[in-house]
């Protein structure tokens, strides 16, 4: 996993050079080709960062080609592997949806991944994005409005409401930065806020409810001053 590959097919858009990856590096370039959404995403994000020279500017083909070379059999099903226990988690949130909101939210649809090893089902990966990459695109980002929404869907609080946790569904956001391509960091931060989403969004619910009631917030407010009320929502969002 932490062997060096250097891939020519995807340049640095700091140096000009080849990108030299952590060989997991690649686990994560290839679980962002299970959907068209990531795929997507992954390689317009990446344009942002080449203005003026998107040709420089890694390609689907180019991608394929590097992870053709790079990949083994044993690695192509570690890959197939990740894509299904991720998706594994999809029956408990959409649980979790339906008994707060009544409705049943739709997978992302899956693309087809062809492999030197034959075709294998892609699957859905969560999308996290390269904060220092994303200031060096100037995408016109928030960068606080992204961790902020990001734990926001893993808990379903929305700033009017509850939200639903896109993710996984169809209704995926058009929003397009720098990807962040960093295997064991994005699995084990989805795998934290699903969790917690599970865990705790009904409570959660009811707690933010409780805060954002007037008759709450005006007596936390004349009890102890409108500085404690407002630290309250972000406590929770924490």
């Amino acid at each position: 996993l932490f062997n060096r590959v250097t891939v020519p097919e995807w340049i640095d858009y700091k140096t000009g050079e080849a990108t030299t990856f952590l060989r997991s590096d690649l686990f994560a370039i290839a679980l962002n080709l299970g959907t068209e959404s990531n795929l997507r995403k992954m390689l317009a994000g990446e344009a942002l960062l080449f203005k003026g020279q998107e040709h420089l500017a890694p390609t689907e083909e180019g991608v394929m080609q590097a992870l053709y070379r790079e990949l083994n059999e044993t690695e192509w099903k570690f890959v197939e592997r990740a894509w299904r226990q991720v998706d594994s988690m999809f029956p408990e949130l959409a649980a979790v949806e339906r008994e707060l909101t009544g409705l049943t939210p739709e997978k992302v649809e899956p693309r087809k991944v062809i492999t030197p090893y034959g075709e294998i089902e892609g699957g859905y990966w969560p999308v996290a994005y390269d904060t220092d990459a994303v200031r060096a695109a100037d995408a016109g980002v928030n960068l606080e409005e992204i961790k902020s929404s990001d734990m926001d869907a893993a808990l379903g609080l929305g700033r009017r409401g509850v939200a639903t946790n896109k993710g996984h569904t169809i209704s995926r956001t058009d929003f397009v930065a720098p990807v962040l391509l960093n295997f064991e960091g994005v699995l084990f931060g989805h795998v934290n806020q699903v969790a917690k989403r599970i865990a705790y969004q009904a409570w959660a619910t009811q707690a933010l409810k409780l805060i954002r009631d007037p008759r709450v917030k005006a007596m936390w407010s004349r009890k102890l001053g409108p500085e404690y009320h407002a630290q309250l929502e972000p406590w929770l969002r924490d």
